[in-house]
């Protein structure tokens, strides 16, 4: 959000699943409103509507695909007309400690609990987009190493996609 705000971006709004991130951006940006999810069927924007939404880290931690489809639905629902998602998140990493970590059965293939407790979902290649549907138009993707919270490298994935006209 800091860096939205720097770039000239005046009407700010977030939203995490994670007391602890949204503190830290409220924190970051005192100019935007940020708003701890806790469950992420709650209502995103009451009545709002954005250019932009940005769901970086979050999928992961949204412990369904059938939620996670419900969340990106409700994503496009608040999305002006032509509106842009960026969704920005982990990737299966093929190391032993994720391998491991992935054979502990979760609840769908590449999952795990963190060491919070939390149910952790690593995506799969063309996976986001699947969850993008019909409604969205791949605008870039990206792969890049990055660092989870716990400072171990893994991989990340970056995709920005435009709402389809009369979605």
């Amino acid at each position: 959000l800091r860096w939205l705000h720097d770039a000239g971006y005046r009407r700010l709004r977030g939203v995490d699943p994670s007391r602890t991130m949204s503190r830290l951006a409220a924190l970051a940006c005192s100019a935007a409103e940020v708003y701890w999810l806790q469950d992420p069927r709650e209502s995103l924007a009451s009545g709002s509507r954005f250019d932009v939404a940005l769901l970086i880290g979050v999928l992961s931690s949204v412990p369904s695909v059938e939620a996670r489809r419900d969340l990106v639905r409700r994503a496009a629902d608040v999305l002006s007309p032509g509106g842009e998602v960026l969704i920005a998140d982990f990737c299966v990493t093929r190391t032993a400690d994720y391998q491991g970590r992935y054979a502990s059965g979760g609840p769908e293939p590449f999952t795990f609990r963190s060491e919070e407790g939390l149910w952790i979902h690593h995506f799969e290649e063309g996976e986001i987009e699947e969850l993008l549907g019909d409604a969205f138009e791949i605008q870039r993707k990206r792969a890049l190493p990055v660092l989870s919270s716990h400072g171990r490298p893994l991989m990340g994935a970056v995709v920005s996609a435009r709402l389809r006209v009369g979605s």
